[in-house]
Formats: structure tokens, sequence, C-alpha cells
């Protein structure tokens, strides 16, 4: 299957994190394995993700504008135009109805990834969320002709994940391993009072550090904790680890696709929302308000899973469930 060219506008910072321009490489990442072209628009992002932009051999181009703003739309149509692209993405909480009306201008045809509703109106072709709590709703205000891809059966994953579709997950019977990793850039450092913390468990520890987080500058490490950073398959990590800690976002779905044991904390009311209704149907341990971080909390809920071959099994079916790998197959196909 042959495809024409993909428009990406995204952003990433330290403050807003990486997801959206991450989740958005998988979408970029199934475009070219198809055959297509997919090249990045980016107003703000952060060098880590510039690199691995490059080092995966797509093009992206820097928007001088404020996001969501007229000029932003302007000069992200001049770009469709000059490269005559078929589909043009938006990913971000900026691009509003207004937004959505002057890109569409540009001829391509519009895929607008929205987490939680908010625009007065929606006039994209395509509009996905991949959440669980995704519902038709919440886009009741929008153009006869605009498709809604609402669930977790739409989840974008890359495609270091999605090698592992055919594979069962081991459940030992006594937890031997944690993954502590929370999100590209990790604002609030809160890996690093993880680190602080000490021992989790008595588990092997490792400490993963997205390519845009700042890495906690003192820190003595003991025999049995691992530290890695931007490491480019997170997924072969997952793999060998029996618990996970997060903090929400895109973490979480690869996470529950991985068939982790998953505890995870929260850092916004979306979140704070799916987070609730998953620990309800025992899929994801939820962990609070990235606020309210206790250490010795932390360590107690780590120990109780650990030693619970039971939970840890239902949890590892329940994500599986939920995330089943072919959302991002599911989402080319709708654009095709």
């Amino acid at each position: 299957m042959g495809l024409g060219k993909l428009l990406i506008r995204a952003d990433a910072s330290i403050e807003i994190g990486t997801g959206h321009v991450m989740r958005c490489l998988a979408l970029a990442e199934a475009w070219q394995d198809a055959g297509g072209t997919a090249i990045f628009a980016l107003a703000s992002s952060t060098p880590s993700l510039l690199a691995r932009l490059s080092a995966e051999q797509f093009e992206y181009v820097c928007i001088p504008a404020d996001a969501g703003s007229s000029e932003d739309a302007e000069r992200t149509v001049e770009l469709s135009r000059s490269r005559g692209v078929s589909w043009i993405v938006l990913d971000g909480y900026a691009f509003d109805s207004a937004y959505q009306e002057n890109v569409n201008a540009s001829g391509a045809k519009l895929l607008l990834i929205s987490d939680a509703g908010g625009s007065q109106f929606y006039s994209a072709d395509v509009v996905l969320n991949q959440n669980l709590n995704a519902a038709e709703d919440l886009y009741a205000a929008r153009s006869p002709q605009t498709r809604l891809l609402l669930g977790t059966q739409f989840v974008l994953l890359r495609r270091e994940f999605r090698t592992w579709i055919h594979c069962n997950r081991q459940i030992p019977s006594i937890a031997q391993s944690v993954l502590v990793t929370l999100g590209g850039s990790d604002p609030t450092s809160l890996t690093g009072k993880i680190m602080r913390a000490g021992s989790l468990a008595g588990l092997k520890t490792t400490f993963l550090f997205g390519g845009s987080a700042r890495e906690p500058p003192e820190y003595q490490g003991c025999s049995d904790t691992v530290r890695l950073k931007d490491h480019r398959d997170p997924a072969s990590i997952m793999a060998q680890s029996d618990l996970t800690v997060i903090c929400g976002g895109g973490t979480l779905w690869e996470s529950l696709f991985m068939g982790c044991a998953t505890l995870s904390y929260t850092r916004n009311v979306v979140q704070e929302e799916i987070m609730r209704r998953l620990h309800r149907i025992g899929a994801v341990h939820w962990l609070g308000r990235i606020d309210d971080f206790d250490p010795q909390s932390l360590a107690g809920v780590i120990s109780d899973i650990a030693s619970s071959e039971v939970r840890r099994k239902a949890m590892s079916v329940a994500g599986r469930q939920i995330v089943d790998g072919r959302g991002t197959e599911r989402v080319l196909c709708a654009l095709a």
C-alpha cells in the first residue's frame, strides 16, 4: 500500500512533556512502513526528541509562532501546500475550532488527536481519542462528515512495542524487578524523589529517564539498581520488569500492553479520571496524585503486589484486554 505525505503538528517541552509527539511518532512509523512520508512541524521541542526524529529519518520543521495562534495555523497550511501533503495531524490542547477551520483551508484531510474534548466545534475529518473514557458526547458539536475513533482499541504504539504483540508474559510467584519510568520529561522530577527514598521493597529496580528529563545530579545506586537515560527500546525493559511505576500519559498504555503490573501516579484531572476507572476494574493500582507522593506508601504497595502472583496475573490479563497492540494499525486503515 503506497501512501502520500503526512504532516504532523505537535509540540513538546519539559513543561508539557513529550507524549503528544511520541504517540504521533507511532503513527508516522506506521505511515512510513506503508510506503508514505511523514513530516513533523513543531513550535517547541527538546534536543533529545529532535535527535529521535532524525534517527528515524523523519524531517522536522520549526514553526516560528505561538502554538495554536492564527500565525501557527497559517504556517502549517503553507507547509502543507508546499509539500503536497494528503493528511495533517494535530495533537495538542492548543488546536481549537478556529485553528481547525484555518487548517481545513489547506485542502488536506485533517486528523485531530484529542484527549478530553473542549472545542466549541470539530471540523476535522477524523477525531481520535484513545483513552478509556472516550465518549461520543465529548464531540457532539461536530461536522456531519467527522468520523470518531474512540477508545483504547485505537491506542498508538510505536514499533518497538508492536514487535511484542504475540508474546505471552510469564508471571513469577514472587516479583523480582520493578521499572520506574515517569515520562519523557518528568517535569516534577518525581523519579529523583523515588531514587532518594531508597530500596523499593528489595526488588531489583530500573530507573528509566526520558530523553528530556532532568536526572538527579547526585545519586549512589545500590547493587540492585540500574539507571538508564533515553533508552530507545523501553518495551524490552518492560518485558524484563514484573512491575512498573509510572505517571499516566502514553506510558500507561505501553505498560498495560506489555502486561506489566502497573502502579501509577497522576498529574492532572484527565489522568485521574482514567486512573480511577482502571483502578476499579483492577488493571492498575492508582498511587494518587503526584503531589501526594509518600515513599513509605509506595514501598508498601509494591511489597503487597510483588508478593501476590494472583493479583499481578489479573492485572496483566486486564492490561492486555484493554490494549491489544493493534491500535496504530486501525488508525492507519482509517486514514488510508
